[in-house]
């Protein structure tokens, strides 16, 4: 499951398809944090800006794809770098 953070609006979504959805609906424009647990039950959380075509790493200002946080079908598994 994922948590989308925006101050103290949270919504959670189950699905990477779903967090899209939501991440260009309803916080377009936005910085937000997304909270998620791997399959080993280390939590993860990650800051990024929400823009109308994509979304960018609040920190390096670089391209984040979200498809990076499900692989294989799987919640929360990330991509090696």
């Amino acid at each position: 499951m994922y948590h989308i953070r925006h101050f103290a609006h949270r919504v959670s979504c189950r699905r990477i398809e779903e967090l899209k959805r939501v991440l260009y609906t309803e916080f377009n424009g936005k910085s937000v944090s997304i909270q998620y647990t791997l399959p080993s039950g280390v939590n993860r959380c990650i800051f990024i800006d929400v823009l109308p075509i994509d979304c960018v790493d609040s920190y390096t200002g670089e391209p984040y794809e979200l498809d990076r946080l499900m692989v294989g079908g799987k919640v929360g598994q990330e991509l090696s770098p």
